[in-house]
């Protein structure tokens, strides 16, 4: 009877234990997964690519014109603005990211994808675009405007084998997640005849009657259109004592030319079919000589003699321009 009594006492206490330990261990696995799940979430906030609101390419800050400009023989600066919103706020891409972009002419074969290059493609980085308006985090929006350098013998898009395309402004904005937003606008490169030249043909000493040495004058084409010349004497030349006729001075493309067969020059303009073609190297100036011989009169002539020769530029018809 004693021995019975034992046994239904430790019956019941290890059931009871093992109901307690299953009790307390539930709760504790449910915090876990509760608390895992908490962690995932502080890292599901999704980043929002920039937009580029508006583009405007145009010839001055500011502005809106259709057409560009440029100057002869140097740089003229086209301007890019407009806004850029970003909904991570706008120091995501003003102080964490950059605003940059490509200035190209429209139907080049590699688009805003195109190499740098004066005649056709040129980079806008981060540091040639200003940023302005932004009032720090939680503001979403600001204002740019980015530049570019144009040369002056970037293709014309108003004549010549570029007619049918215009250039294009492409600007693109890129947050700290290297996330972009892009926007373009068009714009044309108007066409620039202009040229260069020695200043001075200076035919040297030579007897009454006698023809000079050939002198070579260099013409350097310092627009954007392919150009022929005009040539006028203003006069006869002045002498110490004397004259001599304008048409005593000749010229001709080539050199070591024959006198008598070359064109005599004229107080009248004549065009000179100089055929030369607009700069397409950035390493080399587009440049053609003219060589000039002049013949003394026999008597009647002394001193020193001078006049202007006038050259003046004209666009190539002949070949397109």
């Amino acid at each position: 009877m004693t021995a019975k009594r034992t046994y239904i006492t430790v019956g019941p206490f290890q059931y009871r234990s093992i109901m307690i330990i299953r009790f307390l261990f539930i709760p504790v696995c449910l915090m876990l997964f509760v608390a895992g799940n908490m962690v995932g979430r502080t890292y599901l906030h999704a980043n929002t690519s920039p937009a580029v609101l508006g583009v405007t390419v145009a010839a001055t800050s500011g502005g809106s014109e259709n057409t560009l400009t440029l100057i002869e023989n140097s740089a003229t600066t086209i301007y890019a603005h407009g806004t850029i919103t970003d909904a991570d706020g706008c120091e995501d891409v003003v102080t964490n990211g950059s605003v940059a972009g490509v200035f190209y002419r429209s139907n080049h074969l590699n688009g805003a994808s195109c190499s740098a290059d004066n005649n056709d493609c040129y980079a806008v980085t981060n540091a040639n675009c200003a940023k302005t308006g932004c009032d720090g985090p939680g503001d979403t929006t600001f204002s740019y405007e980015c530049t570019a350098n144009i040369q002056y013998y970037a293709d014309s898009t108003t004549a010549g084998p570029h007619t049918e395309s215009n250039w294009t402004a492409r600007i693109t904005a890129t947050d700290a997640s290297t996330a972009t937003g892009n926007g373009s606008d068009t714009i044309e490169i108007d066409t620039t005849v202009a040229l260069n030249l020695t200043p001075t043909i200076n035919y040297g000493t030579f007897d009454l009657g006698a023809q000079s040495a050939e002198q070579a004058q260099t013409i350097t084409n310092t627009g954007n259109s392919g150009i022929d010349i005009d040539l006028s004497a203003s006069g006869d030349m002045s002498c110490t004592s004397g004259v001599v006729p304008a048409g005593n001075a000749r010229y001709a493309l080539s050199s070591d030319f024959d006198y008598d067969s070359a064109t005599a020059l004229s107080t009248t303009p004549t065009e000179l079919e100089l055929n030369l073609t607009n700069r397409t190297n950035d390493g080399a100036e587009s440049t053609k000589n003219t060589h000039y011989k002049l013949k003394y009169p026999t008597t009647g002539v002394g001193g020193t003699c001078s006049n202007t020769l006038t050259v003046t530029a004209r666009a190539d018809t002949e070949n397109g321009w």
